[in-house]
């Protein structure tokens, strides 16, 4: 096979089928426990979510930060109406 691009041969993984596997003496248990390893560090070396997670935190914090000023103020706030309500009677 010529790669059209460089226009040298290019080398591609040949097709290893289940008599291959058998013939090379490994396993299926073997070779499933390896996919599974290389699912499970590719799923570890994954960072792709991180930043939303990080900025969900962010917001979150945030979040907490704006109700307990408001709920602070809100209570100062409702205490200056009480007296200005008693101040018009």
């Amino acid at each position: 096979m010529v790669c059209h691009e460089i226009g040298r041969p290019k080398f591609t993984q040949p097709e290893v089928t289940e008599g291959h596997w058998f013939a090379l003496g490994i396993s299926d248990a073997t070779r499933k426990d390896a996919k599974l390893k290389r699912i499970f560090l590719k799923f570890l070396a994954d960072e792709t979510g991180a930043t939303a997670i990080e900025y969900c935190l962010i917001a979150a914090f945030i979040a907490l930060a704006i109700i307990a000023i408001v709920n602070g103020l809100g209570i100062n706030l409702a205490n200056e109406l009480a007296q200005i309500n008693n101040s018009l009677k």
